[in-house]
């Protein structure tokens, strides 16, 4: 299910399909891990990922090295190649169960979340805003929309490809983390 973003931000995140090995402690959430600087062209470079999962909601914030007006820049319009993936273990097994993708698109932002296997499109409302100014892009949808198999514990991996000049080739991808997924990350316990 494609879905249009018009008041939301611009975000491309791309996200490694490749699955590491599965994760063996978990850790409490908020968490966030810190990304190395400079990796990647400064409006494209991921410096700060967190991850937070609460009863009903599960949030990705990405800290970028430079601002950028994902709803207005050329760098995420329908020509461009820049985008950002995040992908999502939610059965502990190294394999990505759920993927969301945004891209630029004709009539604004697209954005889809999918499952795997079989790239089926779930219908989710997913919130994409730039909360504290243009240098954070934050993901946002209700954790009704993963089905978690594994005791209520995510693991996930953003991949933000970077088209500078909007000619449809990517120039930089950033990766958060630089290596396979966070560790499980365990939502709160019912109240």
């Amino acid at each position: 299910m494609r879905t249009r973003l018009f008041i939301a931000l611009t975000v491309t995140v791309a996200l490694s399909l490749v699955g590491g090995s599965p994760a063996s402690a978990s850790v409490s959430s908020p968490y966030g891990i810190d990304d190395v600087v400079g990796v990647n062209t400064p409006k494209g470079d991921i410096v700060a990922l967190q991850v937070a999962l609460t009863r009903t909601r599960v949030t990705f914030n990405l800290s970028l090295r430079r601002g950028i007006d994902v709803l207005n820049a050329h760098e995420w319009d329908q020509y461009s190649a820049t985008e950002i993936r995040i992908a999502m273990d939610t059965h502990d097994g190294g394999a990505v169960d759920y993927r969301f993708q945004m891209e630029g698109d004709s009539g604004g932002l697209a954005a889809d979340l999918t499952s795997f296997p079989g790239n089926n499109p779930v219908s989710c409302m997913v919130a994409v805003t730039q909360p504290e100014g243009l240098r954070t892009i934050r993901v946002r949808f209700p954790r009704s929309c993963l089905t978690l198999d594994h005791p209520s514990e995510l693991r996930a991996r953003v991949a933000y490809a970077f088209d500078q000049h909007s000619d449809g080739t990517v120039d930089t991808t950033d990766l958060a983390p630089d290596a396979g997924f966070t560790p499980q990350i365990r939502f709160p316990e019912p109240s």
